[in-house]
């Protein structure tokens, strides 16, 4: 029971043996660079602690797909890796449970919803230790109410050192999110929590159905993909407004993308990008980072959920939510983004016709909002940002060489800034980009 092998040898590769095919269920365990690629169903049940060893996080760990992984003790992973996906044919609640402490050391960890697995709880008994490039990725269910969590992360504590992340993905239609409900967080410079481009947005290329709250195809707060150019697609909008398009005809208007809900307190993932024209798959609006915590010390880290953009013919999708309530918050000269994606680019292969007309629409900026009671000093402040999403027309080559000022144009085409909100302070310090 204590160590995973062939006939009680080391063993190396991938790990098939036929009574562990469908699940594991020990008393405690020990995985040395080896990896069980379970059938469908499987799960993995370790009465006390796990251990996981790989020369690289690809050469150890689990892959369980519609199954669930609890383990009653500790989970330690010294690179190694563990995806669990649900099954919507048989929803749970608890994918992934560790009752005590894990230390990830090279880690990479996947929880990946099916639809059906609503109000799922990711839990932690112990604080959750991250180095060394570790990176848990939760992909949430759909929830009954459209923006509302469909997954909460739980942990007492939890440490991220540098080039440790968390993904939080909301549900690309339906938009419930991650809420983590932490008692005590601390990060540092280039660790945190991205939620880029991982909100709302239509899987193909094909013109829509786009989705977000209230999609219409004027003045709708999500986007519109009908028509193929700048002129008649509608980009998403959030915190602030999307990139205006002017009406092509009467029959056929476009209006903007509004924003949308409460700049206090933000739960939605900003909409997609949009357009009709060939067969890219438009961006991705931003996600959602939400989190209830006792003690935040963001030490320089980043919170980021910009929308996705930079796709050509479609447009920036909108920047996500960033809801953080606290205690007591230090930003050590920490980011939070969540801006709107830029418009995709098009150049001057047909003169300045198409650059005008497929040069897209910036999607707008999303929503911050931090609570928190402690006193100010030189340790709270952070870099806040909620621009909208750029469009690229090239102003000052239009003017010199086709002698065109679009000035104008690109301003409208411009996503608008969203908001940032900050509740419960004393003298907080902030600087807003």
């Amino acid at each position: 029971d204590e160590t995973v092998a062939s006939n009680g040898k080391s063993h190396s590769g991938t790990l098939y043996v036929p009574e562990l095919l469908n699940f594991i269920r020990r008393d405690s365990l020990v995985v040395d660079n080896a990896v069980t690629d379970f059938a469908p169903g499987g799960y993995v049940e370790i009465t006390h602690d796990l251990t996981i060893r790989g020369a690289s996080s690809g050469t150890a760990g689990f892959v369980i797909p519609q199954g669930h992984f609890h383990v009653g003790g500790n989970l330690i992973i010294e690179k190694g890796h563990i995806t669990v996906t649900g099954d919507a044919a048989k929803p749970r609640t608890d994918l992934f449970r560790v009752d005590g402490k894990a230390i990830l050391d090279g880690a990479l960890i996947t929880v990946e919803c099916s639809d059906e697995d609503r109000d799922q709880v990711v839990a932690f008994g112990g604080e959750v230790v991250m180095t060394n490039a570790t990176t848990i990725t939760l992909k949430s269910p759909c929830d009954e109410v459209e923006g509302e969590p469909g997954l909460v992360f739980t942990a007492p504590k939890l440490e991220m050192y540098k080039d440790c992340w968390i993904y939080p993905w909301s549900h690309n239609t339906n938009g419930a999110s991650c809420l983590f409900q932490i008692a005590e967080i601390s990060c540092v410079t280039n660790s945190g929590f991205n939620a880029d481009a991982k909100g709302y947005g239509r899987a193909t290329g094909a013109s829509g159905p786009d989705y977000g709250p209230r999609t219409t195809a004027l003045n709708g707060c999500g986007s519109e993909s009908n028509g193929g150019n700048a002129n008649s697609t509608v980009a998403p909008g959030h915190g602030g407004d999307g990139g205006s398009a002017k009406p092509v005809d009467a029959k056929n208007p476009r209006g903007v993308g509004v924003a949308f809900e409460s700049k206090r307190h933000p739960i939605f993932a900003g909409p997609g990008g949009a357009g009709g024209y060939q067969s890219n798959v438009p961006p991705r609006g931003g996600g959602v980072i939400r989190i209830e915590t006792t003690d935040f010390d963001l030490g320089g880290g980043t919170l980021t959920a910009n929308g996705g953009g930079d796709i050509s013919f479609r447009t920036g999708g909108a920047g996500g939510s960033i809801y953080v309530t606290a205690t007591r918050f230090l930003g050590g000269n920490g980011v939070l983004s969540a801006r709107g994606g830029a418009g995709g680019y098009y150049g001057f292969a047909q003169q300045i016709g198409n650059h005008k007309n497929y040069t897209m629409q910036g999607g707008g900026g999303g929503r911050i909002a931090v609570y928190f009671r402690n006193e100010y000093d030189e340790a709270t402040n952070v870099t806040a940002s909620v621009q909208g999403g750029a469009c690229p027309l090239e102003i000052e080559k239009c003017k010199k060489d086709y002698d065109e000022d679009l000035t104008e144009l690109k301003a409208a085409r411009t996503g608008k800034d969203g908001t940032v909100f900050w509740g419960g302070f004393r003298g907080l310090r902030v600087l807003v980009r």
